[in-house]
């Protein structure tokens, strides 16, 4: 199904633009939308929204996906939850740049939903692409980049890669000494495990 803005294009590269308003709002509704009209003759267009209002909508619509399937999470429905995380993850990527803090939270949902799932292979690309926008965007200071990866090294240990698994924890007590110092529990926590679990 066409979306709202490219139905509004598909007027405006003709006369309908002009009558557009009328049809979709109503008449009571037409003065709560702002119309930029550029001049027909330098290729100009009307937006029913500007390109900021559309992503600030589009960012509402994906952090609501992303509240209800969190709802559906804590209610044991992952299937349905499932369905509003992708959702959430489709909207990110279609209207944002690869960089935004949401679109790392739309996957990191996501992944935790299918790692509640056991659907670990699905859920590994997915971590990986969180992480990477976390420590972009975060820097390696940021403690939950060392819990980031410890979770990762689980995901790898369930996929049975046994070695991987042990880097990303080796890589969890590096983050983690730095951002919170050798001596923290959560840091001695990460050590003691790497020698138990992953020896």
């Amino acid at each position: 199904m066409a979306s709202l803005l490219e139905i509004v294009s598909h007027f405006l590269a003709g006369p309908g633009w002009q009558i557009l308003p009328g049809i979709v709002f109503g008449a009571s509704g037409y003065g709560l939308w702002r119309f930029h009209v550029a001049r027909r003759e330098k290729k100009a267009a009307a937006l029913v929204l500007d390109l900021e209002d559309a992503q600030k909508w589009s960012r509402l619509e994906a952090l609501h996906a992303i509240e209800r399937g969190r709802i559906l999470d804590q209610n044991g429905s992952y299937a349905a939850a499932e369905i509003y995380y992708r959702n959430a993850v489709d909207i990110m990527q279609k209207s944002f740049d690869g960089d935004d803090p949401d679109l790392g939270l739309a996957q990191g949902s996501l992944a935790s939903n299918l790692i509640r799932q056991e659907q670990y292979e699905e859920a590994e690309p997915l971590y990986r692409s969180m992480l990477d926008l976390d420590a972009e965007i975060m820097g390696v200071d940021d403690p939950g980049l060392a819990f980031g990866h410890e979770s990762l090294a689980d995901i790898l240990k369930h996929l049975g890669r046994d070695e991987d698994a042990k880097q990303e924890q080796l890589r969890a007590v590096a983050l983690a000494t730095i951002s919170l110092g050798d001596d923290h529990p959560d840091t001695e926590a990460m050590m003691r495990r790497l020698v138990v679990d992953f020896a």
